[in-house]
């Protein structure tokens, strides 16, 4: 009796992280591929993650799903989305019709007069704004003095981000959409995401194109997400180098044409680096290697593929899915030429030109 109540205690506390509270609450098909970003925060020691899937996938549901998790789980009450202006109506429109979410679009003033008297504890708020809106002036600068007595919204914003920096959070998860915007760290747009990141309790970043980015670009939207982890570029490049052949490993893993001997190969290589020598994992994996009679079954494939993104140096601040890796409904093409004979007036023109 006394395990089952504690069983049922843990249970209703939310501290299960292979346990989806929120499953099926929301007005949204399920692909279990948007649950890959949920479970990858839940299990992460982050406080921040990058989901870069390709167009199409399902980004902004997956941020959604997160949230909706997170309100089950630990209560959480105060959300905020920073995109760029062109999609706050988009994003309004989503959370209302697929999670039940009353979002309203806010400017830099009225979110600091949000900000400055919300509450763990208060009425459930979600806002809306757009990097344009909320960035600081490219003169403002931490530490600088309080703004006169009529500050302009932005003023007043970047002053109440700086104040509660090392205090209680303001919000309680951060979602920001086309997160590239702020790879350039001398940009107003990088200083109000580290603001942005110094006074939430978690955050996510949404971009389809970190992949395209430089090293220093991913290296910057990174730091965002755990800055206590990435706060070196030099090591950051070390990094990257270690997981190429992780990588590798991960995307002939899911090849049905690839063999387990050019798996095999890769994961020595990973085992190799200085990063990942001591690494259980790649260790239990040599020992008990891939063979191509195993390489049949599909699902082996797939557990061998997650089994090696659970490795990956980056694989607790990115999840990335990618359409081939996903069985979705595509419609599918019947090309059919069809022959259709020309006018006298198309038959002369096209004599005459050629």
């Amino acid at each position: 009796e006394d395990l089952r109540r504690s069983l049922t205690h843990v249970h209703l506390s939310g501290r299960l992280a292979n346990l989806v509270y929120s499953m099926g609450v929301t007005n949204t098909d399920f692909y279990p591929h948007q649950y890959k970003p949920l479970l990858t925060l839940l299990e992460s020691p982050a406080d921040g993650l990058l989901i870069a899937d390709e167009v199409g996938l399902g980004k902004t549901i997956e941020a959604g799903i997160i949230w909706t998790e997170l309100r089950a789980r630990e209560d959480m009450r105060r959300l905020l989305i920073v995109c760029p202006a062109m999609l706050r109506e988009k994003w309004r429109d989503e959370l209302k019709l697929r999670f039940g979410i009353d979002a309203t679009i806010v400017n830099a003033r009225t979110l600091a007069d949000e900000l400055s008297h919300s509450s763990p504890t208060g009425p459930a708020k979600a806002w809306i704004a757009s990097y344009q809106a909320l960035r600081p002036a490219r003169s403002w600068r931490p530490g600088s003095e309080p703004p006169g007595r009529n500050p302009s919204g932005r003023q007043a914003l970047a002053h109440l981000l700086d104040d509660h920096g090392e205090e209680e959070p303001l919000v309680d998860l951060v979602i920001f959409d086309e997160a590239h915007y702020m790879r350039n760290p001398d940009s107003a747009v990088h200083r109000l995401g580290e603001m942005l990141q110094k006074v939430s309790h978690q955050r996510v970043l949404l971009s389809a194109t970190p992949i395209n980015l430089h090293n220093e670009d991913l290296f910057r939207l990174l730091q965002l997400c755990d800055p206590d982890h990435f706060q070196y570029p030099s090591s950051f490049q070390e990094l990257l180098l270690a997981n190429e052949p992780l990588v590798a490993a991960r995307d002939a893993a899911l090849n049905p044409s690839s063999s387990a001997s050019t798996i095999v190969e890769y994961v020595r290589e990973a085992a190799a680096s200085d990063l990942l020598r001591n690494s259980r994992q790649l260790t239990s994996l040599l020992e008990v290697p891939p063979t191509d009679e195993l390489l049949k079954t599909p699902n082996y494939r797939a557990e061998l593929a997650a089994s090696l993104e659970r490795i990956n140096l980056l694989g607790h601040v990115i999840t990335r899915t990618r359409k081939r890796d996903v069985q979705l409904e595509r419609p599918r093409r019947q090309i059919h030429a069809e022959k259709v004979p020309m006018t006298e007036v198309e038959r002369a023109f096209y004599e005459y030109v050629t």
